[in-house]
């Protein structure tokens, strides 16, 4: 979290994403509602400027991101043969 992502990962993790936007695209009750959000937003990128957006994204971006995120962690401990939280 504190290095963020390192370019390969960065990449990868753009490649995945972009490949789900596209594979969505094979399914028609992931379109309606697509179709439906962007007409009731006025949404109007093309997938293509979605997916040079995507593109844009760089390790900068990642960073400034995570510096907006609070990690948050919660433990259960327990011991014995009773479960208590």
């Amino acid at each position: 979290m504190f290095d963020g992502p390192v370019s390969d990962q960065l990449k990868e993790a753009k490649d995945y994403l972009k490949n789900e936007i596209y594979s969505s695209l094979d399914f028609q009750d992931s379109m309606i509602p697509r179709q439906f959000s962007a007409d009731l937003f006025g949404y109007e990128e093309t997938l293509d400027e979605i997916m040079k957006k995507i593109d844009a994204v760089s390790n900068e971006d990642i960073m400034k991101v995570l510096t907006m995120m609070t990690l948050t962690t919660t433990y259960t401990l327990s011991g014995g043969e009773d479960y208590e939280v």
